[in-house]
């Protein structure tokens, strides 16, 4: 008879000892949860043949494309016994120390941090591994049975398979399956209007069922009559362009009462294209306290039936901005970038020179940028703001953008070498123009209102080329880092790059030419790992966006070259 074996995750009480009872040894990574002996093996009573990957339609898969929440079948010939589980699941790719910690009757700390809480069905043939979260698109995972397992009942020795059975599965980057990953509103949203206009759920995959798996609820669970459909996310405000994502659209057909919680709630019956369940999930908000309140005015009061128009409030701009009108713009020679704030929730639209970009924008906080414009191009700029209830409010801008600007773009931070920091850390700069360019006056900063580290000799990097800022003590065949090609220019600019270095938690780089124009920058993300960089991954060599960043693919660096 099949039966459920749920696997243990005595890992966290182990944890939890480990910090109280510090003299037994606990805090080494290699410290096993059972006693470590060696799984010599007489006889292998139990084999595991092979690990597919279906869905819960039934689908194959590849192991390097599998869906998001994966049933992992192990075929095996013998009965699988063991204390503790010896089917696990680990984040990350297998390496020679997980296979050598899985040879023995139990995992080090270290590898137990690393396992997917997951449920495990014992079949005769098979074993069936299920994670109980979805997995995370584009990384890698180990399946894994550990050298104890077997199905003997007197010694290890006997009960033992011999050798460990590892194999890695790739989550699909897209179509792998949903989750849901935003609302609106926005889920701990107070004040809302009880003339909401529309609620919404942003998922970044195809989702079946949602007719009656969508719904709009108040505290108590009654249901909130809604009209339901599907819809395109950008119309929403959302990006979501060639990912795959659908946006489910509830309109209340009634105005919803005041001062009352209410949820936006997908159930187990709204499935994914693998046939998967998305939910249970909800996104809660609380109305306002006025009835028919629109918004909530300059003056902070409620508005009653009456509401006022959406306001702009421009903060304090950045030294590289520019104040015009209700914004904040940071002007390029082929893309402008504009910063303000609104007075209330908003989804906003921006749109000139043929294009419209959009962001929602849950607490009025708006960041909009326009790029493939050409220079000394005049641009006519119109954004639209729709706030909770529906209201519309425009503002028009005309902006032109600066002449051609120096082809340089930062490509590749270390922020955490393997060797000493802030000596070995680098940040790598690309010609990717047809000119050659003196860096003479470039600065480097860490702060968008301070010039920074400034370069204060002529070094010129050719068209196509490369060069490192780095600090004056750089090692370019330093043992522990990857090293420098002897052709590409060093450029030492202080004792370190940035206040006191580059911080492995992430912060923004700013590099600005000669006459203090930002030309190029870094958003805020953390170092990937020790000797690992971040790297450009877009060919938009002007883009500031996180999601042009990422760690080297090679989980390395490449100083110099592409």
């Amino acid at each position: 008879m099949d039966f459920d074996v749920v696997v243990s995750m005595r890992v966290r009480a182990l944890v939890a000892v480990c910090v109280s009872v510090v003299h037994a040894g606990c805090l080494s990574d290699e410290i096993s949860a059972a006693p470590m002996v060696d799984a010599a093996v007489s006889s292998s009573k139990l084999e595991v043949i092979d690990v597919l990957v279906r869905d819960d339609r039934g689908r194959r898969y590849p192991l390097d494309e599998a869906p998001r929440r994966p049933i992992l079948e192990l075929q095996i010939e013998g009965e699988l016994r063991g204390d503790p589980e010896p089917v696990v699941l680990l984040e990350g790719a297998p390496d020679d120390a997980l296979t050598k910690d899985l040879s023995r009757s139990g995992l080090s700390i270290k590898h137990m941090m690393r396992m997917v809480d997951s449920d495990v069905a014992r079949h005769a043939g098979r074993i069936e591994l299920r994670a109980r979260r979805p997995l995370r698109p584009g990384h890698f995972y180990s399946v894994a049975v550990g050298a104890w397992a077997g199905d003997g009942e007197s010694t290890l020795a006997e009960s033992t398979m011999g050798e460990p059975f590892v194999r890695m599965i790739t989550i699909r980057k897209t179509y792998g399956g949903a989750v849901p990953v935003d609302s609106w509103p926005a889920d701990g949203a107070s004040g809302v209007p009880t003339t909401l206009a529309l609620a919404a759920v942003h998922f970044d995959d195809e989702v079946r069922e949602y007719e009656r798996g969508v719904t709009l609820e108040n505290g108590a669970g009654e249901s909130v009559s809604s009209m339901v459909r599907k819809a395109s996310c950008e119309t929403i405000g959302w990006n979501a362009e060639g990912s795959g994502a659908v946006c489910v659209v509830l309109e209340p057909q009634a105005v919803l009462a005041p001062d009352t919680l209410y949820r936006i709630v997908v159930d187990s019956s709204v499935v994914d294209r693998a046939g998967s369940s998305v939910g249970p999930w909800s996104s809660e908000f609380r109305t306002s306290a006025f009835a028919h309140d629109a918004g909530v005015g300059a003056d902070g009061g409620g508005l009653g039936a009456n509401p006022s128009a959406i306001q702009l409030i421009r903060g304090d701009c950045s030294v590289d901005e520019e104040p015009i009108g209700l914004v904040c713009a940071l002007i390029a020679d082929t893309a402008i970038a504009i910063r303000t704030r609104a007075d209330r929730p908003v989804r906003a639209f921006l749109r000139a020179a043929g294009q419209t970009i959009h962001q929602v924008a849950p607490r009025g906080d708006l960041d909009l940028t326009l790029s493939m414009l050409d220079p000394n191009q005049r641009v006519e700029a119109e954004l639209e703001l729709i706030d909770l209830s529906g209201q519309r409010t425009s503002f028009r801008e005309t902006i032109t953008t600066r002449p051609t600007t120096a082809s340089i773009a930062i490509t590749e931070v270390r922020a955490d070498p393997a060797g000493p920091e802030p000596q070995q850390e680098y940040v790598e700069l690309f010609n990717f123009g047809r000119e050659a360019i003196d860096l003479l006056g470039f600065s480097l900063s860490d702060d968008p209102d301070r010039p920074g580290d400034e370069i204060t000799q002529s070094i010129v990097i050719h068209a196509q080329s490369y060069a490192l800022l780095v600090p004056e003590q750089f090692d370019d065949a330093h043992p522990l880092d990857v090293q420098v090609p002897p052709g590409v220019t060093l450029i030492r600019i202080d004792r370190t790059l940035g206040s006191g270095g580059l911080s492995n938690r992430g912060e923004p780089l700013f590099l600005r030419d000669a006459d203090g124009q930002r030309i190029s920058s870094v958003p805020a993300i953390a170092a990937p790992g020790s000797g690992v960089c971040l790297v450009r991954l877009s060919m938009d060599f002007r883009s500031s966006d996180e999601a042009s960043f990422g760690p080297d693919p090679d989980s390395s660096c490449t100083p110099g070259r592409r």
